[in-house]
């Protein structure tokens, strides 16, 4: 910063698009604090970075703008951005998984380099676990359906296996709208959502939203023999962790985090950063 006010450990601002929920990006403001001490070793104030946030919360759902004709998201999505940009950030980061999905769109509008989070993801994954053949996915019904990890991985040679769906929501077997949708957006009632880890939910219920992520970890390892299980979604990153998974557990949060402090750091260039035509676009 030409004032001379910059921090003299991380030159560069990343900039939160938060609000996506309410809960998530502060899960993703405390994993920035504490990479920063484990990787940094920052312990008093002036050994951390310094972030900016816009946070949306009335931002439309973006699994419902996808799957059933809810409101478009981009436009909000764009105006963080903005403000992000307005507030002196010098990057911008989405703790939203689904999010993503939208951004090709308004690629053309957004004023400043964006982390994105799909890309990110999938080069940790390759260079981490370069033998793994197959990876699950837990993540909102939107991201898997609209394969935003899947044709990434796939053009590695990869496979990504979800969770059991159907298009009947009532339908016993599908896993998706079971254990992952009730433990991220609470159960169904008169065709409405309630509860889950949106609600700040995490172990209420029987079972609780992290038990039900439990399980459908442990069916994507043992039925689906995923060699990975990749945390896709900023809420579910809320509820499970390495320690519930007997195979290695990828947190997108964690990786978008790592980059962020990367990235402020100096240790990572912004050029670097895959352009907007290189992002994944939503399958039709």
């Amino acid at each position: 910063m030409s004032d001379g006010l910059g921090h003299p450990k991380f030159p560069l601002i990343p900039g939160i698009v938060g609000g996506l929920g309410p809960f998530a990006h502060i899960g993703f403001e405390r994993r920035l604090l504490e990479l920063a001490a484990e990787r940094f070793g920052a312990i008093g104030d002036s050994d951390f970075p310094e972030w900016v946030v816009s946070s949306a919360p009335h931002t439309p759902v973006r699994t419902g703008s996808l799957l059933a004709g809810a409101p478009d998201p981009a436009p909000y999505l764009l105006r963080s951005l903005k403000r992000l940009h307005r507030a002196e950030a010098d990057f911008a980061a989405i703790p939203c998984n689904t999010a993503h999905a939208f951004l090709p769109a308004i690629a053309a509008d957004i004023p400043l380099p964006l982390v994105h989070v799909v890309a990110e993801t999938v080069d940790y994954v390759l260079s981490h676990h370069p033998s793994a053949g197959r990876v699950g996915l837990l993540a909102t019904t939107g991201t898997c359906r609209f394969d935003l990890f899947g044709q990434v991985f796939a053009s590695h040679g990869v496979e990504l296996v979800y969770p059991t769906d159907s298009e009947d929501e009532s339908d016993p077997s599908n896993l998706q709208e079971k254990l992952v949708m009730r433990a991220v957006y609470g159960s169904r009632k008169d065709g409405k959502r309630s509860g889950g880890i949106k609600a700040g939910l995490l172990d209420e219920g029987d079972p609780s939203p992290r038990d039900l992520l439990r399980e459908a970890a442990k069916g994507l390892i043992e039925q689906q023999g995923a060699e990975v299980v990749i945390l896709a979604c900023s809420e579910i990153s809320l509820a499970l962790g390495p320690n519930d998974a007997t195979v290695p557990v990828v947190d997108t949060m964690d990786v978008l985090a790592l980059a962020a402090l990367d990235l402020a750091r100096g240790k990572r260039s912004l050029q670097d950063l895959p352009s907007p035509d290189a992002w994944p676009k939503p399958k039709k």
